[in-house]
């Protein structure tokens, strides 16, 4: 739990007010999903995790990225542990 902690404290600190800088551009007509391009394109490997209600478009948020970055991905659903 203190790395979510972390994760979310980080994008607090650094990612909102860079957003609010204009340091940071949201190109893409789902602001989320710059988000979670950049989060993949940094040289670190860390898992990421996006939660929401059912059937909002999360799997198909993290493919898009996936392909938009090129690099391999797993999933892994909540409604199914056994699916990767």
């Amino acid at each position: 739990m203190d790395g979510l902690l972390a994760t979310l404290a980080e994008l607090r600190d650094t990612l909102l007010p860079g957003l609010a800088s204009g340091a940071i551009r949201l190109t893409n007509r789902r602001p989320v999903f710059d988000i979670v391009e950049q989060r993949l394109r940094e040289p670190r490997r860390f898992m990421q995790v996006l939660w929401g209600p059912r059937q909002a478009g999360k799997t198909t948020l993290a493919r898009q990225a996936a392909e938009a970055v090129k690099r391999p991905v797993r999933f892994a659903s909540a409604d199914d542990p056994g699916t990767a």
